[in-house]
């Protein structure tokens, strides 16, 4: 009696995968009402990144850098360039995806 249970429970559920999505990009994303990316491309040593994006991370770790281990109050990581762009190193791009979470969490600061 248990093998058709098992069956039919097995049977039911072939049906409910959920197959992912090839993810495409539509558009670029809006920094300040210009239409440019945070990261502009990979470097070596890290990656260069808009002044937008300098100030979201420098918000981002006011708002949410004591829940780091370590606390990060200011941005770290993240060093200037000559053209008015930024280098951001490895583990910056991580603790931004971490901060960003915090906040796409809606947590309070």
């Amino acid at each position: 009696m248990r093998f058709p249970i098992f069956a039919f429970f097995v049977l039911s559920l072939a049906g409910c995968t959920i197959a992912p999505r090839v993810v495409t990009p539509s558009a670029p994303s809006i920094d300040g009402g210009i239409a440019n990316s945070g990261i502009i491309c990979a470097a070596p040593g890290g990656f260069v990144v808009t002044p937008f994006f300098a100030e979201r991370y420098a918000d981002l770790c006011r708002r949410y850098g004591d829940r780091l281990n370590p606390p990060m109050l200011a941005p770290r990581w993240m060093t200037p360039t000559g053209t008015n762009t930024f280098l951001l190193s490895p583990q910056g791009l991580a603790a931004f995806g971490e901060l960003d979470f915090y906040y796409y969490q809606h947590l309070a600061p």
